[in-house]
This record gives C-alpha cells, structure tokens and sequence, in this order.
C-alpha cells in the first residue's frame, strides 16, 4: 500500500516512508525488551526493501549524479536524504536483532545484472564521513546542491548508536562540526515563514562547495520533522547548546500555525503558505504527526512545565476523528490492524510518527527515552540475551504486547493478545521460550492466575479472549 510518486525528489517519495516505519519498529521493539522476534524480522525487512533498486533508482533524475565516475552507486556522492535514513536503519536493526549480518555479509545495490555495488554498514558509514570532510560545513548534500539541517540528523544517530555497539568513533569524527554548523547557521529568522531551523544551504557547484546560502524558507512541517529526530544525536552537556533544541520546541508550541478543528475540538498544524503555494514540506497530517513524539522529548524540559498545557492529546484527538481507521486486513470479518487513513502522501509516514508517541513513556516522565535508545551502555539485544526471553509465538494469530524480565525476581512476564482469527477446532498456542546456560528450567508456569504445563521450553496456552490479552509468568 506504500504510495510510489513518479518523482521520488518529493516528501512522498517512498525511502521516507520506509524509514518512518522502520523507527517506529525500532522504537515499539523497546515494549517487549523479552521478545524481539517480530522487531527483528520487520526491520531486517524494511532494510531489504530500502536497498531495491525501486527505492533510489531516482538517482538517474540528477544530471550531476549520471556525470559521477561512482554512477549509479546511490550512496557514493551525495545524496544523504538516502544514505542517511538507510544508516539510521542498519544501526537499529542490529541493537534491536543483535544480528550484524548487513556489516559481515554486507549487501549489494543492483542497477541492472551487470551493475552493482557492494556494500557493507562500515563501507556505508566511511563513505558519509567522508563526503562530511568535504564541506565547510560538515553536512552531506543532496538533491544534489542542498545541506539540509533534517537530513543530516539520520547518520549521526546511527553513527552514536553504531558507536555504542562496537567502540567505534564515528560520531565522535562527525557529530561536533555539524553542530557547530547548526548553532551558528542554523537558527532561522524569517518573518515570512516564521519557522525555527533553516532549511538547508544551498550552495553554488562542486567546484565551489563552500560558497553558499542558507534558505530560511521553509515551515513549521520542517521543524518539526527536525526536532523529532535531533536530540538522539545532539550534546547537550552545555550552554547554549543544551537549551537550543528545547528553544525550538517552544518557537514550535507557540507558533501561530496551529488550528483548531471544530468537529473533533482537536489541533493541527496548517502548513506554511506564500503566493497561494505550500513550503516544505506540505501535507498538514505528517507535519503535525511528528509533534506528539517531540512534546514528549522536550515538555519536561520546560521552566514553567506547571503553567503549560500540552497538545499531545489535542493532535491525537484530530487524527482520530478525522484519519483513525480499523482494517480486515485478512478479510475474516475482524479488525486486525490500525492505521490513520490520511492523505494518500502520507499517511503511512503519519501513522508511523503517532505510533512512536503511543510507545513512548508518558508526557510527564521519561524525556530522555529516545535519546537513551541511541546512547544506552548496551543495545537492546544484549538485554535481551543475558536473560530468559519469548523466542517465537505463533504469528499473525498471536502477538505480544509485552514482554519483560524482573532479574531480581526471575521472573519472564509476558502478554499475549489474538490478532488473526485461529483454524476451527483451534483453541490453544504455542509459545517459544529461551534461556541461555546459567538459567535452568523454570520452577512453574502461570497464565491468568492459572497453572500451565511446560515442556522443554515451549509453553501450550489456551488462547486469549478476542477482547483482552492473556497474562503469563515464567518463573525461573
């Protein structure tokens, strides 16, 4: 169902959307710090599909890119509004998965049978460090003249993450220059738009890459698909640094592009307009996607967080109302799945960016969840393996909703829900459970307050009610 522009240089193009459900895979994986099964396979997934030639054969459109001796590799020159997203993949694949399969046996991109480029994730990495040298300014362009402040966000919340998982230095080679390059550039004053961050630096050619303009023409769209992903990356360990993205947060609260919609009594942001026609980027329902998810980042921040109302509900409200849509996707008569049906653009992206928000912890808790998701001592996966853990449940019948161990209890907590409609004459599952060595096999299983057999490590369950979820401890 993912919409495919004819023209992949827009906002609709289909890496973005492709990313946007990646992240929040990524980002919902961290519910079921137990179960990474399903997380693991939808990722590993999306990447593949990120790497088709159908993703980034755009290349062909630039002139400047077919006139590259590197022609068509998609990653070689330039054009980080690619490269960046698929970096930020990879890294969260493997400390969702622990599997480092895309760095050991790498990938190919495939122009035709003849052509190809082989890659692997350092290959990847080394080639964006090295075009960030390149540039006064320590971004990667694309398109093929603009340094855009969004786009660079990608790699280096990969390189922080990837940094983590393997002593690398990455971030520590990138990460400052560019932020040095947004203190001091990056702040926009238009009165036209009145938007927080500039939009990019579009400069002259090649052979004069540091001689340019920075476009403040942009929207509230644009800052918000910024602040969404920059606080992973960004040091915040001092003045003005710390507060300078939390600056951009409150610009964004108090702008006056918000709208209220009269039938839903939610809120929305109406996207940036001059001469009849919308900046970048367009579509009010991805813009305003994005906000929930940096409210929940940047609210407790707040001097004055008591004597400040947040619009997270408001925006969720607006999207219910007008976007929230059950689908049948297996035509059994049941609703199985959920997204908001927006614009045909974009509303997988917007369902993508609410759903991060549903999974972050709440508004007045943890604003530091996805900055820890990129900088944590240990990646999910190393979690995952050091103690007992659901390995396999029988999908699409079954999901997980949670998943977790209580190390000083030992005890594996899970929670099943039934999604897809079982075979007649069906009224159990079957779910897979895994322990390394230094955990011998449990003492009792529970399900619903009930006792339930276990052989080996495969538990037999009764299913769970249609409306509800099933409740088990594992106690080893």
């Amino acid at each position: 169902s993912w919409f495919v522009d004819k023209n992949q240089d827009t906002n609709a193009a289909i890496r973005y959307t492709l990313a946007g459900m990646g992240y929040a895979v990524a980002v919902a994986a961290e519910r079921t710090p137990a179960y990474n099964q399903l997380y693991s396979s939808l990722l590993e997934n999306v990447i593949q599909r990120m790497v088709s030639l159908k993703v980034w054969h755009y290349v062909d459109m630039f002139e400047m890119y077919r006139q590259q001796p590197t022609y068509p590799d998609p990653v070689a020159y330039k054009n980080i509004m690619y490269s960046g997203h698929l970096a930020q993949l990879l890294s969260l694949y493997e400390s969702v998965s622990g599997n480092n399969q895309f760095n050991t046996r790498g990938w190919s991109f495939r122009w035709n049978d003849t052509v190809h480029f082989k890659y692997n994730t350092s290959k990847l990495f080394d080639a964006i460090v090295h075009q960030s040298h390149l540039y006064d300014t320590g971004g990667v362009p694309c398109e093929p003249h603009s340094i855009f402040i969004i786009c660079n966000n990608f790699p280096h919340n990969a390189f922080t993450l990837y940094d983590t998982m393997h002593n690398t230095s990455y971030a520590a080679r990138t990460n400052p220059h560019w932020q040095q390059t947004v203190m001091k550039y990056g702040r926009a004053h238009s009165a036209v738009t009145n938007n927080y961050f500039q939009l990019d630096k579009l400069f002259l050619d090649d052979k004069h890459p540091n001689i340019g303009t920075w476009v403040a023409v942009a929207s509230l769209g644009s800052d918000a698909w910024a602040l969404a992903w920059m606080r992973p990356w960004w040091n915040e360990t001092t003045d003005p640094h710390a507060n300078f993205l939390w600056k951009g947060w409150s610009h964004m609260y108090n702008s006056k592009r918000w709208r209220t919609d009269k039938r839903s009594n939610g809120t929305y942001i109406k996207p940036n307009e001059i001469g009849g026609l919308f900046t970048f980027p367009y579509g009010e329902d991805v813009s305003t996607s994005f906000y929930p998810m940096i409210e929940k980042q940047y609210f407790k921040l707040e001097p004055q967080v008591n004597s400040v109302q947040p619009k997270t509900e408001e925006v969720l409200r607006w999207f219910e109302h007008n976007y929230g849509t059950g689908l049948d996707l297996d035509k059994d008569g049941r609703t199985d799945a959920y997204m908001y049906k927006s614009s045909e653009h974009y509303h997988d992206w917007s369902t993508a960016n609410l759903l991060n928000s549903y999974v972050m912890p709440p508004i007045d808790s943890e604003p530091g969840f996805l900055r820890g998701l990129f900088r944590r001592q240990q990646p999910l996966y190393v979690q995952h393996n050091k103690y007992p853990f659901v390995d396999t449940v029988q999908f699409p019948m079954i999901m997980i909703k949670s998943a977790t161990f209580d190390s000083k209890k030992e005890q594996l907590h899970f929670a099943t829900v039934l999604v897809d409609a079982p075979a007649p004459n069906t009224n159990t599952h079957v779910v897979q459970l895994g322990w390394g060595a230094h955990y011998r096999t449990p003492k009792k299983a529970m399900c619903d307050g009930k006792a339930v057999p276990l052989s080996g490590k495969k538990l037999r369950l009764p299913l769970p009610p249609w409306e509800g979820q099933q409740q088990c401890i594992v106690m080893f």
